[in-house]
């Protein structure tokens, strides 16, 4: 089976979902979520018709049931019913009707047997075995022409997704369509789908879009959609019955179903004088033999509502210690404390925040369990915390952004008259990209306990203002920059075939003999020049003199100067820098466009090479249906097409322009340079791209004059 093309990681998220034809009645959209926009007008369908239910004399088990729903998608079905086994599952649906809601069904094998409806013992139009999971939801699609009708099984994954994306699938039902693909704003998502197929799904951002559907490449209708966030789509295209009213007569069902919801927690145990304990969620162990002042992993639980169970350790069947009712919501993350003495215990929910950190800075919080204690202030030896409001007993700080480095922290309770230390945290190391509880025990000759868990960083930087992005962020903040309200630049020889050069600025010689396709780090020149020269450094000749009008920027000017060729003039380009602190796990790429002579220019990521041909099978092998698929070593057949998929990094480049830089995954890749209108390529470069860099990609004409030579250049600091 083809699959969807995998979309391109960037750390804003790429979206397109679905909106439901048909609102589910058992899955309400989030009173968050925004209501889906309207779908563009169409001939209105018939009403889906109540689905006929199994009759049993008890309800079966969760484990014992699978959830199904019936699609009429094909043209030439009359209005037919549908049995499963004996049971009727559907009735009266005429093509393009459809079960909004799905039907609980006994899991296992079965025989699906379709009929027209009215005439229950005539010959079945179509039979066929279908296998229903226990504990899935199956959407099963009847489909083809009059004498070749068949069943398309597409199951629905309704596994968790984040709280801002939702998931589609999409099932070829047009017998007469060749091969599909869909586009969004030009972006492949799916492609190689041939009739009868299901797509694999694909996490998309929740937001509106239009899509394009491409038969044999060619446009074959378009679409408007909206997905909502934590739902999966299942959209089946099929032939409308009156061709003339839907674009490229192609009609189409859009089912929904809300996925299930995640949440994280873990237990600490912080009661003195509770020995260890076994704890359960309802019947799911989420800790065992947990003793004092330790605390258990972090799991993944299905939001809900638990009963929690403290059991005395290895003890089972013991009388509980405490039963306490514990919701768990969605895309929570939960520390559950244990406080107090065993005749006043209590269990805190203690709310914690896992993002990635700042790029420069820890996240903490402190979490007071001391007994004895109406509250408590943590101060460092310099001081007291901005921000940080004393603890009252079983709660916790708000999430602190702490500079990385070195710190001790002195916990004290009482007045602030008259106050006494209870809790000493001797120095040690807060690492950016880790988020660290602080557990105050007052415990003896013992300091705080400390749990970590590791986020890595974001785009946001710890400023004197506070948490900002990294965007707002002056570039002397991530180190890059010599400091704060400078004036500084940098030199990126963008010249083709041109011995080295040196760069002057009011007569001061600043960077000697920067050699083509090279970069020069900052230097700070303390106020905006008035002149800049370029000259050869061999001969001193000079190829650029003139005024420059530089201004500088409240908090602190830094300038990459581009030097290049227009024809035969020298000229530069001044192009802002901000902060350059990158992701870990991403690179920075800026292109600058230095071929006079190609057009607008994009950068992609190149597809997998084409494979060699599969060799023909034997005589004796089975005949396959459909053509062999591509093999990419050691890609299965479901990642090939993600594999050869084009990748846009920068849509488009200008001659002499820069484009904003964006954040790409580090690693190897083989980029391809191509013309914007035209895509033909014109060029190629494969890099290793290093985690947390920054990095110039140089578009020169190559030595031909008909094409373009790439290079990267290291942003140094």
């Amino acid at each position: 089976m083809r699959r969807i093309l995998s979309l391109p990681l960037a750390l804003t998220a790429l979206a397109l979902s679905l909106a439901a034809c048909g609102g589910d009645a058992d899955t309400p959209a989030p009173s968050h979520t925004p209501p889906p926009s309207p779908p563009p007008a169409e001939t209105a369908q018939p009403s889906p018709p109540p689905a006929a239910q199994p009759v049993t004399e008890s309800a079966p088990a969760p484990d014992e049931t699978a959830r199904l729903r019936i699609v009429n998608a094909s043209r030439d079905l009359p209005r037919v019913s549908v049995y499963l086994d004996d049971l009727p599952i559907a009735a009266a649906l005429r093509p393009g009707d459809y079960q909004q809601s799905p039907q609980k069904v006994p899991a296992g094998d079965h025989a699906l047997r379709v009929v027209p409806t009215g005439d229950e013992s005539a010959p079945a139009l179509l039979e066929a075995p279908v296998s229903l999971p226990a504990r899935t939801v199956q959407v099963i699609v009847l489909t083809g022409r009059a004498g070749d009708f068949r069943l398309i099984v597409a199951s629905e994954d309704t596994s968790p997704l984040p709280a801002t994306a939702a998931r589609l699938r999409v099932v070829h039902a047009l017998p007469d369509t060749g091969t599909l693909s869909v586009q969004d704003a030009q972006r492949t998502i799916i492609s190689g789908l041939t009739f009868g197929e299901v797509s694999d799904a694909v996490t998309l951002a929740e937001k509106g879009h239009d899509l394009t559907l491409l038969a044999a490449d060619a446009p074959l209708a378009e679409f408007s959609f909206y997905g909502m966030a934590r739902y999966a789509y299942t959209v089946i295209l099929f032939p409308h019955p009156d061709a003339d009213t839907e674009p490229g007569g192609v009609a189409r069902v859009e089912l929904r179903s809300r996925v299930e919801d995640e949440a994280q927690v873990r237990l600490m145990h912080a009661s003195p004088d509770l020995p260890p304990v076994d704890v359960y969620l309802d019947e799911v162990s989420l800790a065992a033999n947990l003793a004092y002042r330790t605390a258990s992993a972090w799991t993944t639980q299905r939001a809900a509502t638990y009963q929690l169970r403290l059991l005395p350790a290895g003890e089972p069947d013991a009388t509980p210690i405490l039963i306490k009712q514990i919701a768990l919501r969605a895309d929570e993350t939960a520390s559950l404390v244990l406080l107090g003495t065993q005749d006043r215990l209590r269990i805190a929910a203690i709310a914690e925040d896992l993002s990635p950190t700042p790029v420069n800075a820890a996240r903490l919080i402190f979490v007071n369990a001391a007994p004895d204690t109406v509250s408590v202030r943590v101060s460092t030896y310099s001081g007291e915390i901005p921000g940080l409001r004393p603890v009252p007993f079983g709660a916790a700080s708000r999430p602190l952004a702490y500079h990385a480095g070195i710190a001790a922290f002195v916990v004290e309770t009482g007045s602030a008259d008259s106050p006494r230390e209870i809790d000493l945290l001797p120095e040690r190391e807060w690492r950016a990209g880790t988020v660290y509880a602080v557990i105050i025990t007052d415990t003896p000759n013992a300091p705080p306990v400390v749990l970590e868990t590791e986020t890595g960083v974001g785009d946001t930087i710890l400023a004197a203002e506070g948490v900002v992005p990294l965007d707002s962020a002056p570039p002397s903040a991530s180190g890059w920059g010599p400091g704060a309200r400078v004036f500084a630049v940098r030199l990126v020889n963008a010249l083709a075939d041109e011995t080295p050069v040196d760069f002057v600025a009011d007569g001061a010689l600043l960077f000697e003999s920067v050699i083509p396709g090279t970069a020069t780090a900052y230097h700070d020149l303390g106020a905006p020049p008035d002149r800049l020269e370029i000259r050869q450094a061999a001969n001193g000749a000079a190829l650029f003199n003139e005024a420059m009008s530089l201004p500088p920027a409240p908090e602190g000017t830094y300038l990459t100067l581009y030097v290049y060729r227009e024809r035969d003039a020298v000229r530069l380009q001044a192009a802002p820098d901000r902060a350059l602190t990158v992701p870990d796990g991403y690179a920075l790429l800026r292109v600058f466009h230095a071929a006079p002579d190609a057009p607008a220019l994009r950068v992609v990521r190149a597809p997998a090479p084409t494979p060699s041909p599969t060799p023909p099978a034997s005589p004796d092998a089975p005949t396959a249906t459909s053509p062999p698929p591509e093999y990419v070593p050691p890609a299965s057949e479901e990642e090939e097409a993600a594999a050869r998929a084009p990748d846009i990094l920068l849509d488009s480049t200008d001659f002499g322009m820069t484009v904003d830089p964006v954040l790409v995954p580090a690693g190897s890749a083989d980029l391809r340079i191509v013309e914007r209108v035209s895509v033909q390529e014109v060029g190629a470069l494969a890099v290793t791209l290093a985690p947390r860099t920054a990095y110039e990609l140089i578009l020169l004409p190559d030595g031909s004059g008909q094409g373009v030579r790439a290079v990267l250049v290291a942003h140094r600091r």
